[in-house]
């Protein structure tokens, strides 16, 4: 089994080590570990060059640029250029992220799930460092019934059929838009809740702000997104980055580039499925 593993980086010379000595003590090794870098200030690329140099394990540290205004869509770009230096042999090509740590057999049990011919992307769980103790707490429903982007593993052949559809740079919330995108295109996603993940970085109270611009991209209107706020989340953090970002999206630039780019083509293949079916 031939894993390619792309991890993004931003400033994680406190969790990188931590994160790339799971990944080497893997029953199933990855044959390539590609590390993309977001400009990092620390020493972040020296403490993995340092540790991937002694591991046998082909790898290549790359840069992309960063832009501040794109806040946390540079993940996108990230792993878009990462993709790039990825191996043409591969069986599953993972994403992972510098705050999380798994366990050892993590992939092993991934790769007999996708053993399921139907089966494009799948994760573990994911659980807080520190159970019950940490200040991350994650729902067991939540865990039952989300496909992490942290921790996940894509079948090379959906990860290439995902990023010929749509590019990975015009997905603001590139994780959640290839769930969507991988179900439109006849691609079935798994959890298995047996491959366990640790996420080392506690709660951003204000992820709401993200969250909720990318629902304002995909088209829902403000007072939807309020709601989904304040009974989802009970959070008055979040409440707030919600509403903010709901009014900005309505004049962002950038709103027409993700609905152009994404909702239109996810919509065509919606459209193309659904003629299928009809025949």
């Amino acid at each position: 089994m031939r894993i390619g593993v792309m991890i993004p980086t931003y400033n994680e010379e406190k969790h990188i080590a931590l994160c790339l000595n799971s990944l080497l003590r893997q029953t199933i090794r990855p044959i390539q570990v590609v590390i993309g870098d977001n400009e990092s200030t620390d020493c972040t690329r020296e403490i993995a060059a340092k540790l991937l140099n002694e591991s046998g394990i082909e790898f290549q540290i790359v840069t992309e640029g960063r832009t501040l205004e794109l806040g946390k869509w540079n993940i996108s770009f990230v792993y878009w250029r990462t993709s790039q230096y990825l191996r043409k042999d591969l069986n599953l090509v993972a994403c992972l992220e510098a705050d999380v740590v798994l366990a050892e057999n993590y992939y092993e049990v991934l790769a007999h799930g996708f053993k399921d011919p139907r089966i494009g992307l799948a994760c573990g769980a994911l659980l807080p460092w520190g159970f019950p103790e940490s200040s991350f707490p994650l729902p067991e429903s939540w865990r039952k019934s989300v496909i992490w982007g942290p921790n996940r593993v894509y079948k090379y052949s959906c990860w290439l059929d995902l990023n010929r559809a749509v590019d990975l740079r015009l997905l603001p919330a590139w994780d959640t838009d290839h769930n969507v995108l991988a179900a439109t295109r006849g691609w079935k996603i798994a959890q298995f809740e047996e491959a366990v993940s640790h996420h080392l970085r506690p709660a951003n109270p204000f992820r709401g702000f993200s969250k909720g611009l990318v629902d304002r991209y995909q088209g829902y209107p403000a007072w939807w997104i309020l709601r989904k706020a304040l009974f989802k989340t009970f959070d008055p953090a979040r409440l707030v980055g919600y509403g903010c970002m709901a009014v900005w999206g309505v004049s962002s630039p950038l709103k027409e580039i993700y609905r152009q780019a994404v909702v239109s083509e996810l919509r065509r293949q919606i459209s193309k499925i659904s003629s299928v079916s009809r025949t």
